[in-house]
């Protein structure tokens, strides 16, 4: 009777790709008489990629502009917004990048969606993450000095775009 025999075989990632692997399967019973049977292993990694996102981001388009950045570029767009993440049980081979943009009413990006994808080096892929950037215009509204709040013929302010929420302050002036 052999006795390098253990309760299970232990297979890793290295031997995906491998081949067959022979395994000698030994069966004992009550009365110590045994018996062996040789198969064929193949390993493969069923098991897909993780692949987490980074953050969103709120940020002024103005300095969204000022990064000077090219879409294009992951390198520079996780230099500037984070990297994605990605795990797997073996190795990640890739991580898959696009983008997509979406604009505001005046043509200007209002926002980022970067889409990420692991794949694996068995070319298993992750189900696809997104990190959205907002970019945001930041308003200034000038009001001339003959308004007057709440006058109806004078009360004529009007601002772009509608999602912007203006606050109104003003202080009456008073002569004794």
């Amino acid at each position: 009777m052999m006795d390098d025999f253990a309760g299970s075989v232990t297979f890793c990632c290295a031997d995906i790709g491998a081949g067959t692997i022979e395994v000698v399967l030994q069966v004992l019973d009550c009365a110590g008489n045994s018996t062996e049977c040789i198969i064929e292993v193949t390993v493969s990694d069923k098991i897909k990629p993780l692949c987490l996102a980074p953050a969103n981001v709120t940020m002024l388009y103005e300095d969204y502009q000022a990064l000077n950045l090219d879409l294009n570029d992951s390198i520079q767009m996780n230099a500037a917004f984070g990297a994605p993440a990605p795990s797997d049980n073996c190795a990640v081979q890739t991580v898959l990048y696009s983008f997509t943009t979406t604009n505001n009413n005046c043509g200007s990006p209002a926002q980022i969606t970067r889409n990420f994808v692991a794949i694996d080096e068995s070319g298993n892929s992750s189900s696809s993450t997104s990190q959205f950037i907002f970019l945001r215009k930041e308003y200034t509204v000038h009001v001339p000095g003959d308004f007057y709040p709440d006058d109806p013929m004078l009360d004529s302010l009007n601002y772009s775009p509608s999602d912007v929420t203006v606050g109104l302050a003003y202080t009456d002036l008073v002569y004794t």
